[in-house]
């Protein structure tokens, strides 16, 4: 049994106050159970999509100028899986494991929300990353387009499929050492080639932490930026977000 204190997350009432005593606590962060339902019912109309054979971008088609190319069934899992891959592209020194997890929280808050169509046992290796401390590795250079910072959240996704390494206690162990000593429970398996690889690549790409990530927010900023929302500041060219 974990000693920890448990924390409940409730999607979308995360401000900056709750987010900085999450990053800093040493508990177990769990969702609140009202969120599930909607998470289910929106994978759920994922779920239809592929089981009725309709087309929907960025579930059986191609991205950009090849979102009109149809994806055969066969061949939908290892899309998604390249589309992951082939944004792993970051470079220059690693996040800090802080960074990292404001990272998982921020994405884990906004997935649960259950507006993407994710599955349920993404967001349940999402929260086991973080309650044992299995820091995916993410390099802090590398951007790609505006929809988020694809990059760096492509190298957090790829803790998800079985590729690239995360680090414990500061050291970065490959995936397949982690997973063998038991960092994950036994719904989060290694690979989740009939779940993730089928539906969600693209909304675990996007989204609100990659901000999070061009602003290299240190934990301690968090408060006075919190004092801060709502109020008109001018935007610094070198510094990126206030």
């Amino acid at each position: 049994m974990d000693p920890r204190p448990t924390v409940t997350l409730v999607p979308g009432r995360l401000d900056l106050g709750g987010l900085r005593r999450l990053a800093e606590a040493d508990c177990t962060v769990v969702l609140d159970p009202g969120c599930w339902p909607a998470i289910d019912a929106a994978a759920a109309v994922v779920q239809a999509v592929l089981d009725e054979g309709r087309v929907a971008y960025g579930i059986n088609t191609g991205f950009g100028s090849l979102a009109r190319t149809r994806i055969s069934t066969e061949a939908v899992t290892e899309l998604q899986r390249r589309l992951v891959l082939s944004h792993t592209v970051g470079v220059g020194p690693l996040l800090s494991d802080q960074i990292v997890r404001l990272i998982l929280l921020l994405k884990i808050n906004s997935l649960a929300r259950g507006h993407s169509g994710v599955r349920r046992p993404v967001i349940e290796l999402l929260l086991a990353l973080l309650n044992r401390g299995a820091y995916p590795t993410v390099p802090a250079k590398g951007s790609v387009g505006a929809s988020g910072d694809l990059a760096p959240l492509a190298h957090l996704s790829c803790a998800l499929i079985g590729e690239g390494e995360i680090r414990l206690a500061g050291e970065p162990p490959s995936l397949t050492d982690a997973v063998s000593g038991c960092i994950f429970h036994t719904r989060c398996p290694r690979k989740l080639s009939s779940g993730i690889c089928e539906t969600t690549e693209p909304d675990l790409l996007e989204g609100e932490p990659g901000h999070l990530i061009r602003c290299h927010i240190p934990i301690s900023e968090l408060r006075h930026l919190q004092g801060r929302q709502g109020v008109p500041v001018e935007l610094s060219p070198r510094r990126g977000h206030p």
